[in-house]
């Protein structure tokens, strides 16, 4: 006679899962069937966790002072996390300051106010980037005046030339919106 199956779900500890399940298939009573539990608490539950993990982790590489524990953990934690976020942001707007200095520095040090007051009494000033191999025919060139021709991209101040700079020549960010 066959009897119809009924299914039954065991919530075990880790540790017991091994042995529990070996003496259950010892007594041939049940057939046995892994089950990975998902619910929208258990998610839940795993986003706690994985919070945490992270805030332990950034924890641990400074200096955890012995305090007793806050009265709203996830609302610390929030903060934490909150905090960890920020110092990301400032890293990277770090590495980009960074970024514009090491640009800024090849083109000297001026008034970038200057470059405005010549433009309205009609010298028009043009501060372009050349590769070194575009930019050698124009090292001579009347109204190209090459300001740094030390790295791989020479820099010029092209004023009231005749000639429109190679198309390799890229336009340096206007130099009032840098200076702010």
């Amino acid at each position: 006679m066959i009897v119809t199956m009924k299914k039954v779900y065991l919530i075990l500890l880790n540790s017991e899962k091994e042995e529990s399940l070996k003496r259950l298939k010892d007594l041939g009573v049940i057939h046995l069937e892994d089950c990975a539990g998902t619910s929208e608490t258990l998610e839940a539950l795993k986003e706690k966790r994985d919070q945490l993990n992270r805030v332990l982790i950034a924890l641990s590489e400074g200096t955890i002072k012995k305090h007793k524990p806050p009265e709203d953990p996830e609302a610390k934690t929030r903060e934490i996390l909150d905090l960890i976020d920020g110092q990301k942001r400032i890293k990277e707007e770090l590495f980009q300051l960074r970024k514009d200095e090491d640009n800024l520095t090849g083109w000297g040090d001026f008034n970038p106010g200057d470059l405005s007051f010549l433009k309205e009494e009609g010298v028009n000033i043009r501060l372009v980037q050349i590769p070194k191999k575009a930019a050698l025919p124009y090292l001579d060139k009347k109204g190209f005046y090459c300001i740094d021709d030390t790295t791989p991209v020479y820099r010029f101040a092209v004023v009231d030339a005749q000639e429109e700079p190679p198309e390799e020549a890229v336009d340096f960010p206007a130099a009032e919106t840098r200076a702010q």
